[in-house]
């Protein structure tokens, strides 16, 4: 979504599990900028290959590296929270060459243990 020729923003969807969805966009003014949105592995319209082991943020990772390098893109920024905050800084530290801006609203690092504790969810 928006406009061709002007800066990439990418928004890793919070989560995990969760998906895409147009509020995702609300930040933006997409005649200045370009927004991609996709569902990660195992999420909204996505499936995993190989099963849910393979839906950790390297996973993830890996799948935006390789769709920067098929859209062509140089740099781009990243907008996320929640577990998009965290996929987030995972890539900005295994790319930081590819990433111009950074925006965190807040970050999602709690483990399946953490959250049974919490919610108490076996």
């Amino acid at each position: 979504m928006g406009t061709p020729g002007t800066p990439v923003w990418v928004v890793p969807h919070g989560g995990p599990g969760s998906g895409v969805s147009p509020a995702l966009w609300a930040p933006f003014d997409l005649s200045h900028c370009q927004v991609l949105l996709w569902d990660q592995r195992g999420c909204g319209q996505a499936r995993p290959r190989g099963g849910r082991a393979q839906c950790g943020w390297r996973h993830v990772v890996a799948d935006m590296e390789a769709l920067r390098r098929e859209l062509d893109v140089a740099k781009w920024s990243l907008l996320g929270g929640s577990w998009g905050a965290t996929v987030a800084l995972a890539y900005v530290r295994a790319h930081p060459d590819r990433v111009d801006r950074l925006v965190l609203r807040g970050a999602f690092v709690w483990t399946a243990a953490d959250m049974a504790r919490v919610f108490g969810r076996p």
